[in-house]
């Protein structure tokens, strides 16, 4: 995993954590603005073909420990979008690194679905994935998060693997800690479109970070 940096004259450091079906640069339109460490994730990662996806607890420990190992032990700003708000809330809930403020856009939080449940939903993201790179443009539409450069291009160099491996994590990756006991400043966006989609994700979130605050977004799809 790389981390891009950006912005080291800034006093305020923000980490932003990519979704699914997208890479490091989905935030290139607000890097000159801000002191920003963007990570590439496993198999997102264009400068590393090879790699694939580990899981969302891995690559949360690996964040901790290179922001660590930079010295960083405080954080002013997370961000995660969709997979990658479950990265974010994973670190949360470890605690290795102090996040003053945190939100988690559209993201998603761990489920109570048993393995093989898990699996079977997982089959079906990935299947939805794996139609949506062959050119099934009315899924490419549904899968790939909004603003997303070159989608299609990015599907294609997904392996099965990290297909397959991102899907399953985010349906069953588990918290290792507490959310409750941790002085966590949260907010959570959502789309009204996606609302309903999103009704788990909202009970986990009021249920687990007290004082956690919930944003819709009028007309819009994470």
């Amino acid at each position: 995993m790389r981390i891009h940096e950006f912005g080291r004259e800034h006093e305020k450091t923000i980490l932003l954590i990519h979704p699914a079906a997208a890479r490091w640069d989905y935030f290139s339109g607000v890097i000159p603005l801000l002191a920003l460490l963007i990570p590439a994730l496993p198999g997102y990662n264009e400068a590393a073909p090879k790699e694939d996806y580990t899981s969302v607890e891995e690559i949360a420990e690996s964040l901790a420990d290179w922001l660590l190992g930079q010295g960083l032990n405080e954080v002013d700003v997370g961000y995660g979008c969709a997979m990658g708000g479950s990265i974010l809330l994973a670190m949360l809930a470890k605690g290795r690194v102090h996040i003053l403020t945190s939100v988690l856009d559209g993201g998603i939080t761990p489920g109570t679905l048993t393995q093989p449940l898990g699996r079977l939903l997982a089959a079906g993201d990935a299947l939805r994935l794996l139609q949506a790179r062959s050119g099934n443009t009315a899924l490419l539409a549904k899968v790939v998060p909004p603003g997303a450069a070159e989608p299609e291009k990015i599907l294609r160099a997904l392996s099965g693997r990290t297909i397959w491996r991102t899907c399953i994590s985010c349906r069953t990756y588990q918290l290792e800690g507490t959310l409750s006991e941790k002085p966590i400043h949260l907010k959570y966006w959502f789309g009204e479109a996606e609302e309903r989609e999103r009704a788990w994700d909202l009970r986990f979130v009021e249920a687990n970070v007290p004082g956690a605050k919930l944003f819709r977004m009028r007309g819009t799809r994470r």
